[in-house]
């Protein structure tokens, strides 16, 4: 089950991506998408649903990335969950191989990294790039030193039954830290994490000072820690 959260963003593009891949690799699968009460991209979204596998649910009130992950995992049909943000594009016409191959280990999760374009953007994004590119575009060598604190939700496939043990703490309706709070539960169950190299690119780069202010908002989540 692929599970995408969508907030003012073109998701098609990605999920016409993944389809293809799915299709191609002879899989079975769903691909759900929740947009988060958009203002913006709404009929480009529609679109999601003319494709095969595929659907699109809404609902009237932002809810935060948290509790529609919850809700997304809620429907998925299938054992394995693949979490991806709307803002990403697979790196390469083998990303679902990758992933379809990994279902076969023992691993409860497997993160594929992610990645950042080599050109840098215009002053207002920089910012959020340089953040990006030191702290999210890790090697698998630098992930695997801290298995736990390098995954993101925005490229990751857990198996459901994990996932549905610990879920995302809807508390944390703002931005920032529900992943690391996830990954913090992740290790307390000693579940197992597995990093390969099948990353995404992050595509949507918030300007400077509306990632401050994320980040500003990201850490009223750490008294949840």
């Amino acid at each position: 089950s692929v599970l995408i959260p969508i907030y003012n963003y073109n998701a098609f593009p990605l999920v016409e991506t993944l389809h293809n891949q799915c299709m191609r690799s002879g899989i079975a699968f769903e691909i759900i998408c929740i947009d988060d009460a958009s203002v913006a991209f709404t009929q480009e979204n529609k679109r999601i649903a003319v494709l095969p596998f595929c659907r699109v649910e809404y609902v009237s009130e932002n809810s935060g990335r948290s509790r529609v992950r919850n809700a997304l995992a809620q429907q998925a049909a299938y054992d394995w969950l693949l979490f991806l943000d709307a803002d990403v594009l697979p790196d390469g016409p083998d990303f679902i191989q990758h992933y379809s191959n990994a279902m076969h280990g023992d691993a409860d999760v497997v993160y594929g990294g992610l990645r950042y374009s080599d050109e840098k953007p215009s002053g207002e994004s920089l910012l959020r790039w340089r953040y990006g590119k030191r702290r999210e575009a890790l090697s698998v060598k630098e992930r695997r030193k801290r298995p736990y604190a390098t995954v993101f939700f925005s490229n990751v496939l857990i198996r459901k039954q994990i996932f549905l043990q610990l879920t995302f703490n809807e508390t944390l309706s703002g931005y920032g830290y529900e992943d690391f709070v996830f990954s913090t539960r992740l290790k307390a169950i000693d579940a197992s994490v597995r990093h390969i190299q099948n990353p995404t690119y992050h595509l949507r780069l918030d300007t400077s000072a509306i990632f401050l202010e994320k980040t500003a908002k990201a850490l009223q989540n750490l008294k949840f820690l």
